[in-house]
């Protein structure tokens, strides 16, 4: 007997048994005279046919407590603030993170916006949550940092901005490495035509999306860009966070260190004129590096976990104290 044959009723019998009764599929094969794969696609088709309906209550991924907590505490525009999913020591929620900060973050896409976009392991996951929607018309992606290494990681702005403009849009490449070997060569690199439009962009970009590393968790020490002797002279400088390859201190001011003559990336008084910064974080050990970019008015929105708001919370409460 063909699919197509099947009675609405006896797919609904099918139906009732596994997903009512819960009696295993071999022994409904034996029930309803069918082979076991057989049962399978009278589910199927029992879907199709719109018999069996699968309801899922409404899912709220934001953690509201904790946004209006540091809406209190912060000056920030925008603050979302992601559950984190599975376990709670899960040291990487950077995939569900994404996932669920893509669909909080498209309200703000809008038909010609221009994006800023840095690298990062969790803004690669909100790009390809992003990716799932329909991206708006006419949208430019503007790459705000050089590349990490001469092979582009997945988790590099450059190779995040062609993915999200592909069917769509315009990207703006910074054809560049993020280091180089000294000031007078970044200053002739800044001359050339192709950068130079590129720093010109970063002044219309109406909404940036940075990650906020530290020197032993950032992009740069995961692609071995930095080394273990010069993470450790970077936090002798005072260094506790890094937005875009500059390295700055707990009141968002810029460090003197080896790499800030060398970074090709948006200037961190630029990125301040940007009037929407989405700081994109998944990781609880960042508070620090967080509190310090909102002191220096790096960044103005925040799309976080609950246990990096948790924990931002919480220092800012010891500095409250003065512990």
């Amino acid at each position: 007997m063909k699919n197509q044959n099947f009675s609405d009723d006896f797919l609904a019998a099918a139906a009732r048994l596994c997903y009512i009764d819960r009696i295993p599929q071999q022994e409904v094969a034996r029930m309803l005279n069918v082979s076991q794969a057989k049962v399978s696609r009278l589910l199927t088709l029992a879907r199709k046919r719109g018999i069996v309906q699968i309801s899922v209550s409404e899912y709220d991924p934001r953690c509201n407590d904790l946004e209006s907590q540091l809406r209190k505490q912060f000056d920030l525009q925008d603050i979302i603030v992601l559950k984190t999913l599975g376990d709670s020591q899960d040291k990487n929620p950077a995939q569900g993170i994404g996932y669920f900060g893509s669909k909080q973050l498209f309200d703000y896409l809008k038909p010609n916006i221009k994006l800023g976009l840095a690298g990062g392991r969790t803004i690669m996951h909100v790009i390809n949550g992003l990716l799932t929607m329909q991206v708006p018309a006419n949208l430019t992606a503007v790459q705000l940092m050089g590349n990490v290494g001469s092979t582009p990681s997945p988790t590099d702005a450059s190779e995040l901005g062609r993915k999200l403009t592909t069917q769509t849009g315009t990207f703006m490449a910074l054809n560049a490495p993020i280091f180089v070997k000294d000031k007078a060569f970044k200053q002739n690199l800044l001359q050339h035509e192709q950068i130079k439009s590129v720093m010109d962009a970063y002044s219309s970009i109406d909404i940036a999306l940075v990650g906020v590393g530290i020197p032993e968790n950032s992009i740069f020490a995961s692609q071995n860009a930095i080394s273990p002797q010069q993470i450790n002279e970077l936090r002798a400088k005072g260094v506790v966070g890094e937005i875009c390859g500059h390295f700055f201190d707990k009141n968002g001011n810029e460090c003197e260190n080896e790499f800030k003559d060398q970074v090709i990336s948006i200037e961190l008084s630029s990125l301040r004129k940007i009037s929407k910064v989405f700081a994109v974080v998944s990781s609880g050990d960042r508070s620090e590096a967080i509190l310090g970019a909102i002191k220096g008015k790096l960044i103005n929105a925040l799309l976080i976990d609950e246990t990096s708001a948790e924990n931002l919370l919480n220092l800012t409460q010891k500095e409250i104290n003065g512990v």
